[in-house]
Formats: C-alpha cells, structure tokens, sequence
C-alpha cells in the first residue's frame, strides 16, 4: 500500500512539474530576446481518442485520453510481454504534449514520463521509465491515434487470480463420488394366501413366556 502512494505521489508530483515547466516555455517561447511579444502560438490541438504508443526497446501500450482544455487524462492498457493497466495524465500546450503514465505488473509498479510533438493525429518525442525494481530505460517513442471515439477503449480483462488457480486445481482433483444404486425393497406375495398373512399363522410356536403381558391378538387383557 505504502509502495503504491509513494509512486501515485511521484506520478502527480512529475506531471505538475511537467506541466508547469511546459507553460513557462510556451510563456517564455512567446517572447523575443528583447522582451518584445511574438505571434502567439496555434490554437491547442485536441488529442482525445484512443491511441497506440510504440517505445523504443520497451514495448507499446494503447491508451484512451480525455482532454479538457490543456489537462489531459486517461487509463492504458499492454498485453506484452505480461498484461496490465494503467492511468495517465498530463498536460498540452500548443503542440507541445507531456504525459505520465502509472502501470502495474504484478506487484511492480512502473512509472513512464513522455515529452513531445504532436500533429493532431500522431506525436513523437523521448521517454524515461523507471519501475519499482529500479530498473530503467529511455529513448524514442511514437504515437498514433487509432480513433477518435473514446468509448470503444476497454482496459485488459484480469487473469484468473492465483487463488482462484488454486481452489481450481484442487477441486479437479476430487475424486467424483460414485454413488451406489440401491435397489428397492420388493415385497414377497404369499401365493397360497392370495396376497395376506396371517397374523395368526406368525405368532405360532412364539414362546407365551417372552410376550410377557403382552395383549392377546383380540386387543384384549
């Protein structure tokens, strides 16, 4: 738990860094030498969709962004090397594009910082990575924007938990129960009495001693 807000911290605490110190070179980009104001930059493009980013050495990923003037967000998504999902925000000024993205492999968490270009429907530019094993990794990305349609995005469906592996696993185990039929019991006709017995052909040659007081078959004492 500790692990996951200090890189949700890191997330938060990179992008406004990121996006304050992309102002102040748009600020600072509007500005000659000598003071005096430039024409001011294009409008802001819109980059909501669902995109495909590919890194160098480091894999692709495809995210849906959500945009609303400058602040971008969103969630993405891998299934190589090993599925996981993510979130993403950041921010764009003019065609100038930052974005941080949060992901989870397991219980590793890795954070992406991206910096570049964007042309309406793709973006270039450079990337650091870091993950929760210190491990790195940097270089060229590109991206491309699959569709402007943000709702066809849908996050990795989760793998079956291990637990679940488990509980799996042993029930497959488990011997099925055989169970034994069991015949019903059939009554024996007596033929030579049509069907009956006799009350009276049954307690022949019982011993009166063993009845005790026990009632004669008339029901009386």
């Amino acid at each position: 738990m500790k692990t996951n807000q200090i890189c949700l911290s890191i997330l938060i605490l990179l992008t406004s860094a990121c996006g304050s110190s992309l102002a102040e070179d748009v600020i600072n980009g509007s500005e000659n030498a000598d003071g005096t104001d430039i024409a001011p930059s294009a409008e802001t493009l819109n980059l909501e969709g669902i995109w495909t980013f590919s890194f160098e050495d480091a894999g692709q990923m495809t995210a849906v962004l959500y945009q609303s003037e400058s602040s971008i967000w969103g969630a993405a998504k891998s299934e190589k090397p090993e599925p996981w999902n993510g979130v993403l925000t950041g921010s764009i000024y003019g065609d100038r594009i930052e974005i941080s993205t949060l992901s989870a492999t397991g219980d590793v968490l890795t954070v992406t910082g991206m910096q570049g270009t964007a042309t309406g429907e793709t973006v270039k530019g450079s990337f650091f990575q870091i993950d929760g094993l210190g491990e790195t990794a940097s270089g060229a990305f590109a991206g491309m924007r699959t569709s402007a349609d943000a709702a066809g995005y849908a996050p990795v469906a989760a793998a079956q938990s291990y637990s679940s592996a488990l509980v799996t696993a042993a029930s497959s185990e488990i011997p099925q129960s055989s169970e034994t039929e069991v015949q019903p019991k059939t009554k024996t006709v007596d033929e030579t009495t049509g069907g009956y017995t006799d009350v009276h052909q049954l307690s022949a040659g019982i011993n009166p001693k063993i009845l005790g007081y026990a009632a004669p078959v008339t029901g009386k004492r």
